[in-house]
């Protein structure tokens, strides 16, 4: 197995398509963009279990873990990257979750229908 920290990068598809797994173990996140982009290419996600991924996908979606128990996140690695069609499952689950769910018509019906209770 290898790792590879690249840093910043602009252009990100093809480290997405390369990578067995998308590993984000952040305390702390807004909208987890970089979760989004990966699911957007299929590719399967290790996630820390914060609400901002716990409300971004479910567990059928990315395998999730407590980042206060380095034994589970260690664990869930391995079965992660020995388990080649759980992670196409979710990863595919993850990708139609984000079809559907953040499209830009409906996001933006979202937005319309929001406003429009606060206006009227």
């Amino acid at each position: 197995n290898k790792f590879k920290f690249v840093g910043f990068k602009k252009y990100v598809k093809k480290y997405f398509l390369a990578s067995d797994l998308f590993i984000s173990l952040s305390k702390f996140e807004g909208m987890p963009n970089a979760a989004l982009e990966a699911a957007s290419y299929k590719c399967p996600m290790v996630l820390s279990n914060i609400p901002a991924h716990k409300n971004a996908f479910s567990s059928k979606e990315a395998f999730f873990v407590p980042l206060s128990n380095k034994l589970v996140i260690v664990k869930t690695l391995k079965k992660a990257l020995i388990s080649p069609n759980l992670r196409a499952k979710k990863a595919l689950e993850s990708y139609n979750s984000i079809i559907k769910n953040n499209n830009p018509y409906k996001i933006a019906m979202k937005y319309h229908k929001k406003y429009s209770k606060l206006v009227s």
